[in-house]
């Protein structure tokens, strides 16, 4: 609950006199200022309450109060004003309008316990129903993964869950997966940069190890306030499905390349015994060996001796960066230019297998073209 929820709905005659700005702050238990160093034992999330006796000889010391218990995270601040304190100065209500913390006022008519019970009865009922949602959650994502569910049906059960359209843009295999009848948000995305949908969009991203390998985006516009609470709990939970599915994808491609590779690599160096084993190897990977294909070297072992150079010295890691960066780029160019393409890395060069079709003319002539074209394009 935020402190404007917690106004509105427990303590309607409750007023805010400084700090509207921060009533999104989450409110997570209750605390009374009865000593000075409160500020020392805050763990965040507080709503604290005070009479201001221990400020009524000096309530200019709120000021300082309210910069620390701001920095350790506390929620907010209730004050029983005209018992101790008549009025707060002008540059206590400033410096909390300028934190964006909010002071509220409580009427006499509360003691402690009127504000403490209530509260912590809430907070702890909402932090079970919270709980038992999270478990629900759970067990549904849970059951997707064991059944060894897709992508479209984990977004599918998350888009019922949250009850709006989801579209999971897939920047690892550069793919976007829809939710069931999303259509019409599909559309928008395909039409539409990632930068654009991330600034228009809320969104959830897919991390692994810190890296960035999707985005779960919602068919619901950005307003610069936290997801609803339970949203987030079911983005965690599908998050997590969706990390298990992209590690097997990517296993299960590794081992799909290692296998190309050696076919390749056998291929190039004539250990294949017979046209029936090369067709049957070539199947496996839907390439019709029998149409013309056009082999395609990208050697740099004279580009490190220069790299060698300019980084002063044998730096092997710097090397292979810029090793993967050359590979990363010439993939990228032959690709864009070609449709049936198979690669493999030999040491410092990386060869394509360019089959050749009618659309696109005379490989050789083209591939002439495309290396002249980017001679000396930077990668790196």
């Amino acid at each position: 609950m935020n402190v404007n929820n917690m106004i509105n709905d427990m303590f309607p005659d409750f007023s805010v006199i400084a700090g509207k700005s921060g009533l999104n702050r989450q409110v997570k238990t209750v605390n009374v200022i009865d000593a000075p160093g409160i500020q020392d034992w805050l763990t965040g999330g507080e709503f604290l309450i005070t009479t201001g006796y221990l400020l009524k000889e000096d309530p200019y010391q709120m000021k300082d109060l309210i910069e620390k218990i701001n920095n350790n995270g506390a929620a907010a601040l209730g004050i029983k004003l005209k018992r101790f304190i008549d009025k707060l100065p002008d540059e206590v209500l400033d410096i909390a309008n300028e934190l964006n913390f909010p002071i509220i006022s409580i009427p006499h008519k509360y003691s402690f316990s009127d504000i403490i019970n209530p509260l912590l009865s809430e907070l702890v009922n909402k932090q079970t129903k919270s709980l038992l949602y999270s478990q629900n959650i759970h067990k549904s994502f849970t059951e997707l993964s064991i059944k060894g569910e897709g992508i479209e049906e984990i977004i599918s059960t998350l888009a019922e869950i949250i009850n709006t359209d989801i579209i999971y843009f897939d920047t690892y295999f550069e793919k976007v997966h829809k939710s069931k009848n999303s259509d019409r948000l599909y559309e928008k995305v395909i039409r539409s940069e990632l930068d654009e949908l991330l600034y228009y969009f809320d969104h959830y991203p897919i991390k692994i190890d810190s890296k960035v390998y999707g985005y779960v985006i919602l068919n619901s516009k950005k307003d610069n306030k936290d997801l609803d609470e339970y949203v987030q709990i079911a983005l965690e939970h599908s998050g997590t499905v969706l990390k298990l599915d992209i590690q097997k994808r990517i296993s299960n491609q590794q081992i799909e390349k290692r296998h190309r590779d050696e076919f390749i690599q056998d291929l190039i160096l004539n250990n294949i015994h017979s046209v029936d084993e090369m067709k049957n190897r070539a199947k496996l990977y839907k390439w019709n060996i029998e149409k013309g294909t056009t082999v395609m070297v990208v050697d740099i072992d004279s580009h490190l001796v220069k790299y060698k150079q300019l980084i002063h010295g044998n730096n092997q890691k710097k090397i292979e960066e810029i090793k993967n960066n050359v590979f990363s780029t010439s993939k990228i160019l032959v690709k864009r230019h070609f449709r049936n393409v198979f690669y493999t890395n030999f040491s410092d060069s990386i060869i394509f297998l360019v089959q050749e079709s009618s659309e696109e003319g005379n490989v050789k002539e083209e591939i002439i073209k495309i290396s002249k074209k980017n001679k000396g394009t930077s990668c790196c």
